[in-house]
């Protein structure tokens, strides 16, 4: 009987010896992408498929050592700055010390220039003073001799060389000129009296007044160098409080050719109080009166109290200069209300009066009053007043009080700018 299944095995049996005989062909390659990382049993399962593995020396493939190579090469990279950090940081100490080298040399640069300026401006300023000096001392000069041929001089000793003088005028001492041709006989100065002293300043501060306006037009009808009409003087006043900037303002308005300034006058009244009302008012409207006017012939504690405290007026550069030969004159009440009258501008300031006082003297005709009322922000007055060491009252000191003050002030401003337009 046919039997399919022996005739089957004996073509398989056949066709196995067939393929014997043959000749072995390779297996083709299997494709594949082994991972980054296999483990033991995945790199027997492909060696058996016929894939080869190129492994390092730790028994990875090579993509695993391609990866080791660029991590190798990132560590080199980071530890590369690290290696060098200490030659930057040298480096950077040496930029740094001739940077602040270059900088040392512009600063002392900078200074030598600084003094160099500062030394021709006083060189300048000296000149300047040497010849206002020298042209007082030759106007001094010329009223000793015409003083010596109104008034001749009592017989003395030719080799006396003491000058008299009266009061506080100093003695002084080897002044002697040569006369008739140089013959070396020195000429008895004549003897200075007290009235000679104040034509001597009165003198010196009308050349003042007359040389500020030869560049200068004067705004009202006068002459400088002589008395001023009374309708003819602009008179300011200006209104504020402590710390805020009224000084430097009275110091730029003194500025103006032939200004009588009076640096708070009120300073002896009212010490460390703001004066808004009171029993106190008619005293201080009367003063400022004065003032404006002229006349100081009954204020007596003012003028007094100015000999104690004389910052109160060496503010008044004029007239201060005027009274270089003899301090007496300036606290003279007659020789202060003399002067005063060749003034063409009248301008006082004061941080010790509200505005209230003020409208009165606004309503006299007479005084054609300008006020000015300086205001800062309460703060920083407040501030700069807390390094005083003299500002402790209430109206210095408390914020309560400073403040409706300067409120009360500025109401009343507003009325009295739509009640004095023009003032």
């Amino acid at each position: 009987m046919y039997d399919p299944g022996v005739q089957t095995e004996a073509t398989q049996v056949d066709d196995v010896k067939a393929a014997e005989d043959l000749p072995a062909t390779p297996a083709p390659p299997v494709h594949t992408q082994p991972p980054l990382r296999l483990s033991q049993q995945e790199r027997d399962a492909l060696a058996k498929q016929g894939v080869l593995m190129v492994e390092d020396a730790d028994g990875e493939p090579i993509e695993d050592q391609a990866q080791k190579q660029q991590q190798r090469y990132l560590q080199q990279e980071h530890s590369q700055p690290r290696q060098s950090a200490p030659a930057d940081e040298a480096q950077g100490r040496e930029m740094d010390k001739l940077i602040l080298e270059q900088q040392q040399q512009l600063y002392r640069e900078k200074n030598r220039l600084q003094e160099h300026h500062m030394l021709e401006q006083q060189i300048l300023q000296d000149r300047i003073r040497a010849e206002e000096m020298k042209a007082q001392q030759e106007e001094e000069q010329r009223i000793m001799e015409e003083a010596a041929h109104l008034n001749p001089p009592p017989v003395q000793s030719r080799t006396s060389s003491v000058s008299v003088v009266s009061r506080t005028y100093k003695v002084n001492r080897g002044m002697t000129a040569a006369s008739n041709g140089g013959s070396g006989r020195g000429v008895i100065l004549p003897r200075m009296t007290y009235e000679g002293l104040w034509k001597m300043g009165e003198n010196i501060l009308r050349h003042t007044i007359r040389r500020e306006f030869l560049n200068s037009v004067p705004d009202t009808d006068f002459t400088p160098g002589e008395a001023v009409p009374p309708l003819q003087v602009r008179r300011v006043i200006i209104l504020s409080t402590w710390r805020s900037g009224s000084s430097f303002l009275g110091d730029l308005l003194k500025s103006y050719p032939g200004t009588y300034f009076s640096f708070e006058p009120l300073h002896h009244l009212l010490k460390n109080l703001h004066l808004q009302e009171g029993p106190l008012v008619d005293v201080v409207l009367n003063l400022l009166r004065s003032i404006m006017t002229c006349d100081l012939s009954q204020q007596e504690e003012y003028v007094s109290y100015m000999r104690n405290n004389s910052f109160l007026i060496d503010h008044n550069t004029r007239v201060w200069n005027s009274c270089s030969r003899n301090r007496a004159l300036c606290f003279d009440k007659e020789y202060l209300s003399a002067v005063c009258k060749y003034m063409p501008v009248n301008v006082m300031k004061t941080v010790r009066m509200g505005l209230a006082p003020v409208v009165s003297l606004l309503q006299d005709p007479s005084l054609d009053l300008r006020v000015v009322h300086l205001v800062r922000d309460p703060r920083g007055s407040l501030h700069s007043r807390m390094q005083l060491t003299w500002c402790h009252s209430q109206a210095c000191s408390d914020p309560g009080t400073v403040c409706g003050d300067l409120m009360t002030d500025l109401k009343l401003s507003e009325w009295v700018k739509e009640k004095f337009p023009d003032k």
